[in-house]
């Protein structure tokens, strides 16, 4: 799906962010030791977060990205990930 279909769908409630974030790390558990792009993955972040922001989905809340898991390169320090800056 394109991100355009994607955000369709969470905002449909066809999806949620959790759904979604548990394709992703499906899709990085199946792919990563082949490919190596993920320096550390912060699974239970990305769940609590996505679990959040269902929660809020209801709110009106004007960001299109509201609920999007992302990945975050390790060259921009963020607090308890490593990095490679």
């Amino acid at each position: 799906m394109t991100l355009t279909e994607i955000i369709k769908k969470l905002q449909g409630g066809d999806i949620s962010s959790a759904e979604l974030v548990d394709i992703y790390l499906g899709r990085i558990k199946e792919k990563d030791n082949d490919i190596s792009s993920f320096l550390s993955i912060n699974e239970k972040n990305a769940k609590m977060q996505a679990k959040h922001a269902d929660e809020q989905m209801d709110v009106k809340n004007s960001n299109p990205l509201h609920g999007i898991p992302y990945a975050l390169k390790d060259n921009i320090l963020a607090r308890d990930l490593p990095a490679t800056a």
